[in-house]
């Protein structure tokens, strides 16, 4: 008996000792989140919220990461049920929001903000229309429309303030704006601008200037998207202006940069170089003022960095350039490190996933003995899932079958393109070829006709015949030139490679156009080494005579032309310079593209079908190389060709 008394009375001396240290950790200890819970039950008075409000957002800055969510939940809750809830939830709500944010926890956050929702503890109609606005700016953000609408319609519904005063208006304005903005993200222009002009309306009404220049900004802004610009810009200016007066500095940037978009539209370049200098300028003012603001105005400093740094690489000022881009890549990546959007989403995902868990759990409680209707339940899912999986295997199917149509139908475009510019350059070959034939036939045809009738005595012959040889020579030379360009076009033409040497394949090359150089007192000089190339010595000598007849042709009286080579890693490249009349940039790209098939007078009236560099470039790369053109307007034409080093062994030597 005697020791059931000590022991009782021992019990009841714990018990106190409990009760004073539970009061002494109370009232001494300032970062207990249970001492901020029971002072925001004794708040009497604004004066008292306020300094308890200062104090508990000083105790929630220490918290750690680990602490930070569980005491902001307990005194968001005590919040919500406060009889100043109005003023106390949505100011340490938006506190909590911002300390997560400086602490990488917008995720954590993002989640325990949605699940509020569905808190059975924050039941509180104030608390959750204030909840109804931030996932109503939550799920605009990240472009989730469904959600974004829902909520804001909801928040709308609420007949009665939920913030405090002159903070509403502004709330239900920004609101309705989102409404607006969303018509707008979806092209559906006509619904969003009767939005914008109630708002418009509403802001008007309540004299509240800063809203009535966003909504014109935002009703120019739609203008401009909808390609009506002289709306636009009466809208955009009156923003401005408006903006500007109410220091609303971001809503001007915005609208000066619409301003800019449609004068470059209009192809008006002074006035889009002065509004985008507008932009800068004020925000330059903002950000060298106050650096802390720049987070604030990432948008506008991407926008506004990127257009001048657009502006400047068009100047060619290119180090100015590279500075903006510089910096609209940097404020892009803040931009992106505190969106964290893709993150987020998968929360909302995983929130919707986590409400159907809690339903199916209530459920499950409901019914108690009926878990056969439960395993029904899961079976229909299960169905749902495979006929998923079978939609999903049949889809990807189709869609690779269709990519291989797309694929296949890109290769027919492209060989019905090939066919057809074949075609065209044929038409032209045969334009040319009937006018380049016809002309030295019917000049031959008519001097023996006139002999032949009397018209001119046969003695006359003498005197035309270096006339009459001259067009059988372009005859014959035209001909030859078509032959051989059909045969390349057939496939006929294959490269036979042997061991040639260069030097002497150019020298017979001059040997042979001694005579027509002449004519011109044209010097050919041959500068090349003595040097062994494997290539067929027929497409060497057709690709030598075609260079040297061209250099011929088009150089001037007196003039002279040089044969040179460079001996280069794995190929030499052979040179024909002359000090003729050059060629125009279009021609080179028509030579080089293979289109070169318009025939052109030389520097005395030589004749030519426009064939040879066509057939030239193609025997080059038979032989593994490629045509190089360099020219000048009347000082001449350096062409050249290359040769792959393909060495042999010694035994074919």
């Amino acid at each position: 008996m005697k020791f059931y008394c000590q022991k009782k009375m021992s019990k009841t001396i714990l018990i106190a000792l409990l009760i004073l240290l539970n009061h002494f950790q109370l009232f001494s200890q300032s970062d207990s989140v249970l001492y901020w819970q029971n002072e925001i039950k004794n708040c009497k008075s604004e004066t008292a919220l306020i300094a308890t409000t200062e104090k508990i957002k000083a105790f929630l800055l220490k918290r750690d990461k680990q602490l930070l969510i569980n005491d902001a939940s307990i005194l968001l809750k005590e919040a919500s049920k406060s009889g100043y809830a109005k003023q106390l939830f949505y100011e340490l709500f938006s506190f909590f929001e911002n300390i997560t944010k400086n602490q990488k926890l917008e995720t954590e956050f993002a989640l325990f903000a949605i699940k509020l929702e569905s808190n059975k503890d924050f039941t509180n109609r104030i608390v959750q229309h204030q909840l109804y606005y931030y996932y109503t700016l939550l799920y605009y953000r990240l472009k989730e429309y469904y959600y974004a609408d829902k909520y804001c319609n909801l928040f709308l519904k609420n007949k009665e303030p939920s913030f405090i005063d002159g903070f509403q208006g502004n709330i239900e304005l920004n609101a309705m704006t989102i409404l607006a903005l969303i018509d707008i993200d979806k092209n559906d222009f006509n619904t969003a601008l009767y939005k914008l002009k109630i708002v418009l309306d509403s802001s008007i009404a309540k004299i509240n200037n800063p809203w009535i220049g966003i909504t014109k900004g935002n009703i120019g802004d739609l203008f401009y998207r909808a390609g009506k610009y002289n709306e636009a810009i009466n809208y955009l200016k009156e923003d401005i202006k408006i903006s500007l007066a109410s220091y609303e500095y971001g809503s001007a940037i915005n609208s000066y940069i619409d301003l800019k978009e449609i004068y470059t539209n209009k192809k008006n370049i002074d006035s889009s170089n002065l509004y985008l200098d507008s932009a800068y300028s004020i925000l330059k003012g903002i950000i060298d003022s106050n650096p802390s603001l720049e987070n604030e105005f990432l948008s506008e400093i991407i926008d506004v960095y990127n257009s001048l740094g657009n502006r400047y690489y068009k100047n060619k000022d290119y180090t100015n350039a590279s500075k903006f881009f510089a910096k609209a890549f940097e404020a892009q990546s803040i931009k992106g490190n505190k969106e964290k959007s893709s993150q987020i989403k998968k929360i909302v995902q995983r929130i919707e996933i986590d409400k159907n868990l809690n339903k199916i759990n209530e459920l499950h409680e409901e019914i108690g003995d009926k878990k056969r209707e439960l395993v029904y339940f899961f079976a229909i899912l299960l169905s749902i899932i495979g006929i998923l999986f079978v939609y999903i295997f049949f889809y990807t199917k189709l869609k690779i079958a269709n990519k291989k149509l797309i694929e296949k139908n890109e290769i027919i475009n492209r060989q019905n393109l090939e066919l057809e510019k074949s075609n065209n350059d044929k038409d032209r070959l045969f334009s040319i070829i009937s006018h380049d034939l016809r002309g030295p036939a019917r000049n031959i045809q008519l001097v023996f006709k006139a002999v032949a009738e009397k018209k001119l005595p046969l003695t006359t012959l003498d005197s035309q015949l270096p006339n009459i040889l001259k067009n059988i020579n372009n005859l014959v030379n035209t001909l030859e030139s078509l032959l051989t360009w059909s045969a390349s076009q057939l496939k006929g033409i294959k490269a036979n490679k042997t061991l040639v040497e260069l030097k002497e394949a150019i020298d017979s090359n001059i040997l042979f156009f001694e005579d027509q150089a002449s004519k011109k007192n044209i010097t050919l000089i041959n500068h090349c080494p003595v040097k062994m190339v494997n290539i067929d010595k027929n497409h060497l000598e057709i690709i030598l005579r075609n260079f040297t007849s061209n250099a011929i042709k088009f150089s001037n009286e007196d003039a002279t032309i040089q044969f040179k080579i460079i001996d280069q890693q794995g190929f030499v490249e052979v040179f024909v310079i002359d000090e003729g009349i050059g060629l125009l940039e279009s021609q080179m790209k028509q030579i080089l593209n293979k289109s070169a098939m318009k025939s052109t007078s030389g520097t005395i009236g030589e004749k030519g079908i426009g064939l040879g560099l066509l057939l030239t470039k193609e025997f080059i790369e038979i032989n593994g190389g490629s045509l190089h053109l360099k020219s000048e307007l009347n000082k001449g034409t350096s062409m050249s060709f290359t040769i792959p080093k393909q060495i042999l062994d010694d035994r074919n030597f």
